[in-house]
This record gives structure tokens, sequence and C-alpha cells, in this order.
């Protein structure tokens, strides 16, 4: 009996071994499939090394290092195993992120696989900074948005020509501004739509002005990047290890004496908005980059707090996958400099989009601050959301990713 078990278990993996390498036509080949031709035409253009293999029954993950240069892009790819894949969509993460803690966490209930089951392949392109070791390289004066555009443009142009099939670009926070910047201008026939998430603008051109021109004076005293997401990784960590220590950080309005680590990690996420920035103008974030209430004590031990949409166990494992946390200087100046409209800077020619754009905000990241020069667009606000509640709440799928699929 035992000598059967094991041998039906051994004909269950052949079977399915073989069912995932059986050729189809192109026309009815499964993510899986895709995502080996994929792969394949990015080797052709640079070296390229899977660094990431995850194989269940039904879906597959690969991640792979694109060394087209000093620091590589990283690609990674999500799809079904059995399931046709008739669309692809493109996934930008944030300033600061990357794919996976933005779109493939928890790794079995996200918006990689929201897509992936609505029939997609799913192809997340994280920026090159990322994948900076140490330091702050002097190259990333030069990785502004025109770079990020055209990292871009060459991980979709030569998958493109390899798949062939119709395709969609969702950003989140500046990767929405990249992904609008993308569909300036994409020609594509096979370019659907554009999705930008939570991302952020001034309504006031002369603020974002003097913002541009403020972290183009970071650069020319070669400052190159912004590493705060670097400390926020620092502060998750220390606060699952010591919440209830004092963390050194006046409560200030909220009460005499010092956040404990935990409670200045609740705070700084539901009260965002509180934090100074690099710069006193770059914080047009409402409130929140994750929705929550705290209720101040008297002593700091007895702060109480919790997140309303997120889980904090999700929000902390998102942080824990994070390469470098850096965002370059010259990404801030050129994002101001568009929405500033400065004449001779970076702009993003709005008139050129020809594809449909839905844009979806959260209410307590940044609200009804939209701005895409007069272009055509759905426009929606998710009440009680924040920042990040938009890719990792409970309830986003009901709630905000139900807007990307029509």
């Amino acid at each position: 009996m035992k000598n059967r078990r094991i041998a039906y278990v051994s004909l269950c993996f052949l079977v399915v071994a073989a069912l995932l390498t059986v050729p189809v036509s192109a026309g009815a080949a499964t993510g899986r499939q895709l995502t080996d031709a994929a792969i394949s035409s990015l080797q052709s253009v640079a070296p390229t090394t899977i660094t990431k293999n995850v194989v269940t029954l039904g879906w597959s993950w690969r991640e792979v290092s694109f060394k087209d240069d000093t620091y590589p892009l990283t690609v990674d790819f999500v799809g079904s195993n059995f399931s046709a894949a008739s669309k692809v969509i493109y996934l930008l993460p944030g300033g600061g992120v990357n794919f996976r803690s933005s779109f493939f966490t928890p790794m079995d209930k996200n918006l990689a696989q929201f897509f992936r089951t609505n029939g997609y392949l799913v192809v997340g392109i994280t920026p090159r900074e990322d994948s900076v070791t140490s330091g702050i390289p002097a190259e990333m004066a030069g990785w502004g948005m025109a770079r990020h555009k055209a990292d871009i443009q060459t991980v979709i142009s030569t998958i493109q020509a390899r798949l062939g099939k119709p395709y969609r670009v969702l950003g989140h926070s500046f990767g929405a501004a990249y992904a609008l910047d993308y569909a300036s201008t994409c020609k594509d026939g096979l370019f659907e739509k554009v999705i930008a998430l939570d991302i952020y603008s001034f309504q006031n051109s002369i603020t974002a002005a003097e913002s541009s021109d403020y972290f183009q004076d970071l650069l020319d005293a070669d400052r190159y990047a912004d590493a705060s997401y670097t400390d926020m990784k620092s502060l998750m960590l220390i606060s699952l290890l010591l919440p209830k220590i004092d963390s050194g950080e006046p409560r200030g309005d909220f009460g005499p004496g010092n956040f404990t680590y935990e409670g200045l990690l609740y705070s700084s996420l539901i009260w965002t908005s509180e934090i100074p920035g690099i710069d006193l103008t770059d914080w047009p974030l409402v409130q929140s980059y994750a929705a929550g209430v705290y209720h101040p004590a008297w002593c700091p031990l007895f702060d109480t707090y919790s997140l309303t949409e997120s889980d904090m166990n999700t929000v902390r494992s998102a942080s824990f996958v994070v390469g470098s946390g850096l965002v370059p200087h010259a990404v801030y100046r050129d994002y101001f400099a568009v929405n500033g409209g400065i004449t001779g800077t970076y702009s993003i020619t709005w008139s050129n989009i020809r594809v449909p754009i839905v844009w979806v905000n959260t209410e307590l990241g940044y609200g009804s601050n939209a701005y895409s020069g007069g272009v055509a667009k759905t426009f929606t606000v998710i009440a009680g959301y924040g920042h990040l509640d938009a890719l990792l709440g409970r309830t986003a799928q009901e709630d905000v990713w139900k807007y990307f699929l029509p």
C-alpha cells in the first residue's frame, strides 16, 4: 500500500510537469508559458538571472535581475500554470519600494494575484535604485523621470515584441507618475489603458516649482537620494522587537513624554502628513500612509492605537522585503517640475496620451489632488483609505481593485 501511494504521488508530479511544459498555440498560452517567452526576450537584450522561482499547483512566480547596467532592474512575473492569459498588466511600484512589497504581499492575496485570476500575465518592473546594496552612488544623479521611463520602455517593448498581447500599465505613487509619463510617449496599438493609483501633485504651481528647485539644490550639493524609507524599515523592525521601549521622540501635541517605538510607528503611519519632509513643501499628503486611530493617554505606555483598513502584520511584511529604500532626488525634482509647469525643465505632454486613464486616489492619501493637464480621465476617491491601504487593505479588492478591470 505504501509503495502504491508513493507511485501515485510520483505520477501526479509527472503529470503536472508534463502539463507545465506541453507546447500550446500562442493565443492559448498559459501565464507560465508566456513568462518563459518573456524572460527569453529579456535575455536577448541583456544578461538576465532568475533570482526567485516559486511554483505552486495553480500559479508561478519568477523574479529576474535584468543586468543592463551596473545596478540592474528587477522584473517579476506572476502567471497561471494551466489557465490562458489573454492580456498583460505591467505594475510599477512607488518610490522606495518594489514589486514584492507593493503588489505581492501577502503572497496569496494581493493585486498581482487579483490580475492573474482575471486572465492576465502580471509583470512587475522595479526601478534599479532598489538594487543598490550600499551607499548612495553618484550615478543616481541621473536617475530622474526620463531614466525611469526609458527603463520601463525597454522592458515593455522587449516583452511586447515577443508576446504581442493587449496590455495595461498600472502605477502606484511615483509609479503612477511613471505610468502616465510612459503613456504620453507610447504609440503601441496594443496599449489599452493607464491606471494611476494615488499619485500626488500640487494644485499650487508656485509651491511645486519651489520644491523642484529645492531638489535641484540638493543634487548640486551632491546629495543624490532620500533614504526616509530606510528609516521606516528600521522602525518597523525595532517596534516589533521592542514595542514599549522609549523611542526618544517627544509626543508633542499628544501629551508629555516620548512615544514608545510601537506608538511612534502607528503615529507615523496614521498622521504621516505631520512628519517633516526633506523639504517643508514636499508633503501634499492629506493625512495617512495607513488609515487608523490613535488615542493618547496620560502616559505613553498606555496610548492605544490601531489601523482601520490594513493589518499591521501585512504592512510590516511589505516593508521587510524592500531593497535599498532609496528614492532619487532627481525623481522628486522632475515630478515637481511637471506639476509646476516650469519652462525648460521636465514635462509630460498630456495631450499625447491616447488611451483611457483610470485614476484612483485615497481620501487620506492624496485625496482629490490629481493633476493631468486637463486630459480626460475617470477619477475616483476611496473614502477612509490611506495611501498604502489601496494596496494592502483587507477589503481593497472589493473597494479599490474593482475599478481596474473594465
